[in-house]
């Protein structure tokens, strides 16, 4: 398997200048190397060599190599690269790596350089693979998740194009630096004769408004026997517990159910899904009035809890509960919506919303034959959640 490269780099100047093919006398250790097949059966083998021997130290050139041996370096920065190969909806045209055949004997080739400690970045290249020629470079696309893997997240396209998730913003006042604050969204790389073009391909339009009716009163059968409580503390009304009530104490029964109590011993069951529930907070950006779990004081002491339910072995998902502080009664109530892509991080990655809205960061769609079950293969969006009159709305927006 190549070695994946884990060093800071140093950036140079890249030009796009032709090179000339030569035969060196002896050929640096290459920690990648990779066979091209472009469309009309034009074979050559990238190598990705340092003249250090230490892939990690930022020295790596790319070299192409024909089959009669004939090389040429290309005019890239020296960096260290890791091999990234796509996920199984896109065929590369150089194994290992991500690359499709454009026409002409052309390829285009995005290249991951490690940035350590920070996350890789993407740079896309586009070569010409009869003359050796560079004919076109965009460096610095977008970094690339850690929990990403070893892999490009792609997505199926039209010809002559690669669309790729990479980050393409940070969630502000997040007071964290994981993979769980970094926003990614779909790239698309094209080409324009011999220049590459990139744009990123944003959610436009809103969804409309999904609103949640309000559900009949859930009657107790009998007072659970193991209790988890969670200490809540509003402004506009009197503190009280949130209980996470078993019949067993057995975490794999999934038989927990949420029920508020409060200082009068009054009693009001959550009628969520019975599951088996974790203790996952906000960002900072949004404080939340319970301890260890998200909850959010809106106006007129209406308060949305926003609860993750185990899902075991896939990811945890979100339900989203609202609740009237004064009467003492649940105003609606979410089924499980969506995946939580931040699973080691215990957080909801919110973001800070005008009004009786929340904004919180969940997976919105499972990228078709990707291949693989992983993080990769999971597209996250915003998912908003606001007061609409007297009912909870939500829908998903933009970036």
């Amino acid at each position: 398997m190549p070695l994946l490269v884990t060093a800071a780099v140093s950036l140079l100047a890249a030009t796009t200048a032709s090179a000339a093919f030569s035969l060196a006398p002896q050929t640096p250790a290459a920690s990648i190397e990779s066979t091209c097949t472009t469309a009309t059966g034009q074979t050559v083998r990238l190598r990705f060599e340092s003249a250090s021997g230490d892939p990690a130290a930022g020295d790596q050139r790319v070299v192409i190599e024909s089959p009669t041996g004939d090389r040429i370096t290309l005019p890239l920065p020296p960096a260290s690269y890791e091999a990234r190969a796509p996920l199984a909806n896109l065929k590369s045209a150089c194994s290992g790596l991500t690359a499709i055949d454009i026409g002409k004997e052309n390829l285009l080739l995005v290249l991951s350089r490690s940035r350590w400690p920070d996350p890789a970045q993407a740079d896309a290249v586009l070569i010409d693979t009869k003359q050796g020629r560079l004919l076109d470079r965009l460096a610095d696309l977008g970094a690339v998740r850690r929990d990403t893997g070893e892999v490009f997240a792609t997505r199926a396209t039209g010809p002559g194009m690669i669309e790729l998730r990479l980050v393409y913003g940070r969630v502000p006042d997040a007071g964290m630096e994981t993979d769980a604050v970094r926003v990614d969204e779909w790239l698309r790389l094209e080409t324009d004769g011999d220049r590459l073009r990139r744009r990123w391909l944003l959610p436009g339009k809103k969804d409309p408004w999904r609103l949640v009716a309000a559900p009949a009163p859930l009657a107790e059968k009998s007072k659970l026997k193991y209790v988890n409580k969670v200490e809540c503390r509003p402004q506009a009304a009197v503190p009280f517990t949130l209980n996470f009530e078993s019949a067993t104490g057995e975490f794999d029964m999934d038989d927990e159910q949420p029920v508020l109590v409060f200082d009068d011993g009054v009693r009001l069951p959550l009628p969520v899904e019975q599951a088996s529930f974790e203790a996952r907070r906000p960002l900072p950006n949004r404080p939340s009035i319970c301890t260890n779990v998200s909850a959010f004081e809106l106006s007129a002491a209406r308060v949305l809890f926003l609860l993750s339910a185990n899902a075991r072995p896939g990811y945890s998902r979100a339900v989203a509960v609202l609740v009237d502080l004064r009467e003492r009664r649940v105003l609606g109530v979410t089924p499980q919506l969506a995946d939580i892509k931040a699973q080691s991080d215990r957080y909801f990655v919110t973001r800070a919303s005008s009004g009786d809205a929340l904004e919180v960061r969940l997976v919105r769609d499972y990228i078709a034959d990707s291949g693989m079950d992983s993080a990769a293969s999971f597209a996250e969006a915003w998912l908003r959640f606001e007061l609409v009159g007297d009912r909870l709305g939500y829908r998903w927006v933009a970036p």
